[in-house]
């Protein structure tokens, strides 16, 4: 076993390795990409009381020319020392099949204008999807839906779920 020196060692180095390959993402990235990206966070954080980077893509976020999804990072935490956002202390898990559902940081906007959920209702809201998704997916269940569209159905349950902080 490991003493806590060594293992703040290890911490602080790979905090360090994070903290270079974020640079070297950004760094490549191009202008133009980087104030697209910008605006779109700038944009989602405005409209919705979370970010998470998987909205960032579905607005529209064309790849990062350099092939580098990873330069994504540094614009969330451009934002985050803009006073746009800040971290929640929670992730999800990413949709792209490519980031093979690595977590990723839900960003709590610091700048949305409109109404927010109050948490007491968040946690009564994310029972009720998780046990909609546990009764769709009953295989005596009847539905006139097909069954990818009850896979969908429950998929995004599953995923309200998760956001809202029952998952």
């Amino acid at each position: 076993m490991s003493d806590s020196r060594e293992m703040n060692v290890d911490q602080r180095a790979a905090d360090a390795a994070r903290d270079g390959g974020m640079a070297v993402a950004d760094e490549h990235a191009e202008a133009q990409w980087k104030a697209e990206a910008d605006a779109i966070i700038d944009r989602l954080a405005r409209t919705q009381p979370e970010v998470v980077s998987d909205d960032v893509w579905e607005a529209g976020l064309a790849p990062n020319p350099t092939g580098s999804s990873t330069a994504l990072g540094p614009r969330f935490r451009n934002a985050a020392a803009t006073g746009l956002i800040s971290k929640t202390g929670r992730a999800r898990r990413k949709a792209l099949e490519s980031c093979h559902a690595s977590p990723m940081t839900i960003w709590a906007s610091l700048v949305f204008e409109g109404e927010r959920v109050p948490e007491a209702d968040r946690a009564a809201l994310a029972v009720r999807c998780s046990k909609a998704a546990t009764w769709i997916e009953q295989p005596t269940l009847q539905l006139e839906a097909s069954t990818r569209g009850r896979e969908a159905l429950v998929a995004v349950l599953r995923q309200a779920a998760e956001m809202l902080g029952e998952g």
